[in-house]
């Protein structure tokens, strides 16, 4: 199965025919691959070369959801911090990007937050309403996504009650979730996915910034 209908399957037909196309990216993309690509083999990231290529041979003949799902698992056990200045400068990138094909931002989480108003971290709130916000490094920001999908799903109520998905304008700098970049970059290295970095910054959904401004409440399914 290739990886786009490994992906198509586990994720939707829907949800996979909404995001952009790579080839659209690889045609924008602001920094040339080979910088990209000696950035990646040779910056220091939290998960050192030994570790990731240990954890792709734990995954060599898995089917793509327990591959998934053994690297999912891991990142978000183990690898909590902050970015590193290599993924720093990765998850730049992304967002360069992401701001070059005007991407729109979504926010799934607690209801009642009015046109205009702000949407704030768990620092200056207090607020948690998926428990991940106790971490100290997801403190201080706001969970957001170009794919409305995804970001409702954290409104559900197995998240929150009450949630609401807003159509939102990120405040402050923006980064990609530090785990989200570990998980994808772990896909470069697997030889059985074979994801280049263009195509990474496609597959890339979760993002953070400082605060958020809402700009429209979305209607949602419930």
């Amino acid at each position: 199965m290739s990886l786009d209908a490994a992906l198509a399957e586990a994720w939707g037909d829907e949800a996979w025919d909404d995001m952009d196309g790579w080839a659209k990216i690889s045609r924008r993309f602001p920094i040339p691959a080979e910088t990209l690509a000696r950035l990646y083999m040779y910056g220091r990231f939290e998960l050192t070369p030994d570790e990731r290529h240990a954890l792709i041979r734990r995954g060599q003949g898995l089917s793509f959801t327990d591959k998934y799902r053994l690297y999912m698992n891991h990142i978000w056990k183990l690898y909590k911090g902050p970015l590193w200045p290599a993924e720093k400068r990765l998850s730049e990138y992304v967002v360069n990007v992401a701001h070059d094909l005007g991407y729109t931002w979504y926010h799934g989480g607690r209801g009642g937050i009015q046109v205009g108003e702000k949407i704030l971290p768990p620092a200056l709130t207090g607020i948690t309403p998926r428990g991940q916000a106790r971490e100290a490094e997801r403190q201080h920001w706001v969970w957001i996504s170009p794919a409305a999908h995804l970001a409702s799903h954290y409104a559900t109520p197995e998240f929150t009650l009450n949630g609401q998905l807003y159509r939102v304008q990120p405040e402050g700098a923006v980064t990609v979730d530090p785990r989200c970049l570990r998980l994808f970059m772990l896909w470069v290295d697997d030889p059985e996915l074979n994801v280049d970095l263009a195509r990474l910054v496609w597959m890339i959904q979760e993002y953070r910034c400082e605060s958020a401004t809402v700009l429209e409440v979305m209607a949602q399914d419930r």
